[in-house]
């Protein structure tokens, strides 16, 4: 229970910008999660699977994100060990802004489609997803009709300025 409440209280952090004391909350986080080993109890899961992920989604928080910092991040995570889909798609869409904010876009556009192949159900109601898709129809230069075929499924269509 302390571990997850470490990692709630690090993501309203980070969305305030605060950066340094979300990460600190999920360093605290791990260090529990190594100390106690992996825990299942009233309905919750507990375990450095379910923290390492955070420090993606928390890097990319808040209105001065840290993508340089998710994408490291990102390596730490080991994808065999996320048993929940819904954790596993919304890590992967992290990753995948992560990739487009520091310039990947063709990776980003290609993990997006693999998380749309996995779960397309799912994807259809993500914001971030969208958002990213959004972002990188508005920054194309170029016809991409693979990342427009994308944005049509879910529905999103450049902003008219």
């Amino acid at each position: 229970m302390y571990g997850n409440l470490l990692i709630a209280a690090a993501t309203p952090a980070a969305r305030s910008d605060n950066h340094d004391q979300a990460m600190e909350l999920l360093t605290l986080a791990e260090s529990a999660a190594v100390q106690s080993g992996a825990v299942r109890a009233y309905g919750s899961a507990f375990s450095v699977t379910d923290v390492r992920p955070q420090r993606v989604n928390v890097a990319l928080a808040g209105i001065e994100g840290q993508p340089d910092t998710a994408l490291p991040a990102s390596t730490e995570v080991d994808l065999s060990e996320i048993s929940r889909p819904v954790h596993y798609g919304s890590y992967r869409v992290d990753v995948a802004q992560a990739r487009y904010q520091t310039g990947d876009s063709t990776g980003a556009l290609e993990l997006l489609l693999e998380v749309e192949a996995d779960q397309p159900e799912w994807i259809r109601f993500q914001t971030l997803a969208a958002a990213t898709v959004r972002e990188m129809l508005e920054a194309e230069r170029r016809r991409n009709s693979t990342l427009r075929s994308l944005a049509s499924r879910l529905g999103v269509g450049p902003a008219l300025q």
